[in-house]
């Protein structure tokens, strides 16, 4: 797999794309290591995008709470320590 860094304007990491391919009945698993924001309400969503070879194209995009969504953004809340 190959692994391609998408930046803004600052240098900064703002997206990256996996390319690659796996064969059926075969899985991949992609770590993501962030930082966590300083400020704001505690909780992230990551958009995720994926292409197939033939060109087919799924999206991660719906809200998480979106009645019969099928591919909702991943949310992660954070909460202080107890």
């Amino acid at each position: 797999w190959k692994i391609d860094f998408k930046k803004d304007e600052k240098g900064k990491i703002v997206g990256a794309v996996w390319t690659g391919k796996i064969q059926p009945y075969e899985f991949v698993e992609f770590g993501m290591l962030a930082i966590n924001p300083k400020d704001g309400d505690g909780k992230l969503l990551w958009k995720f995008y994926q292409y197939y070879e033939d060109g087919f194209k799924e999206e991660f995009t719906a809200a998480p709470d979106a009645k019969m969504s099928l591919r909702p953004m991943p949310l992660v809340i954070l909460k202080a320590a107890e």
